[in-house]
C-alpha cells in the first residue's frame, strides 16, 4: 500500500509541475480522437477518453502531440484542440483544479 501512495505522490508532483509549465491538458469531450502524426489523414492511435490527463509535447497551430499521464487511451498522439463549436481538451492552468 505504501508503494502505490508513494507513486500517486510522486505522479501528484509530476502534474503539478506540468500545470506550472502551462503543459497539462484533460481530455474535456467524452473522447479524443488521437492520430499518429499531426496530418489529420494519418493513421489513428485510438482514443483517450473523458478526464484523461495529457502532457503537452509538441504544438502546432490547433494541433497538440501529447503523451498520456493518467486515465484511458494509447500512450501518444496528436490531437485536435477543438473541432468546429466544440473543445475537445482543456488547459489545467492550476493543480488545484485536478480535484474540482
Amino acid at each position: 500500500m505504501a508503494e502505490y501512495w508513494a507513486g500517486q505522490d510522486q505522479l501528484f508532483r509530476e502534474l503539478e509541475h506540468l500545470a506550472g509549465q502551462q503543459q497539462l491538458w484533460y481530455v474535456k469531450a467524452p473522447s479524443c480522437l488521437a492520430r499518429m502524426d499531426k496530418a489529420f489523414g494519418s493513421a489513428e492511435a485510438g482514443r483517450f477518453l473523458e478526464f484523461a490527463l495529457l502532457e503537452e509535447l509538441e504544438r502546432e497551430g490547433s494541433r497538440l502531440r501529447v503523451r498520456r499521464r493518467k486515465g484511458v487511451g494509447p500512450e501518444e498522439g496528436w490531437v485536435s484542440i477543438t473541432l468546429p463549436g466544440k473543445e475537445i481538451v482543456a488547459k489545467i492552468e492550476s493543480v488545484a483544479r485536478l480535484w474540482e
